[in-house]
């Protein structure tokens, strides 16, 4: 999902995530030169899966971060609201800025 706009850190908004959380692998990313908190990256996972994320505030380039992602490569594409997905409540992260995508994990 994306942070809508006038929604800040600490908001509360409902989601539509998939019922049954997809096969997940973290992958580490080493943030490239010129780039900075906020910017959108791509990378690519040990399976080959390609997938963008947001450098998180007080990152650097140089520095580590760990990104959850889904191994099946289809389910990296937007899901569409009914059959599967259940609403939820998300409080949006501290760091978060509107237009920043986000991914969210039905409870249990």
């Amino acid at each position: 999902f994306q942070v809508p706009p006038g929604v800040a850190a600490g908001g509360l908004i409902q989601v539509e995530v998939p019922v049954e959380p997809k096969r997940q692998s973290v992958v580490q990313v080493r943030i490239p030169d010129g780039v900075a908190a906020g910017q959108e990256i791509t990378a690519t996972s040990p399976n080959g899966v390609r997938f963008k994320c947001t450098v998180p505030e007080g990152s650097n380039p140089g520095s580590i971060i760990f990104v959850a992602v889904p191994d099946d490569p289809a389910s990296l594409a937007p899901q569409t609201p009914g059959p599967g997905l259940s609403q939820v409540s998300v409080q949006i992260p501290p760091g978060s800025k509107p237009g920043q995508k986000l991914q969210a994990v039905a409870p249990d």
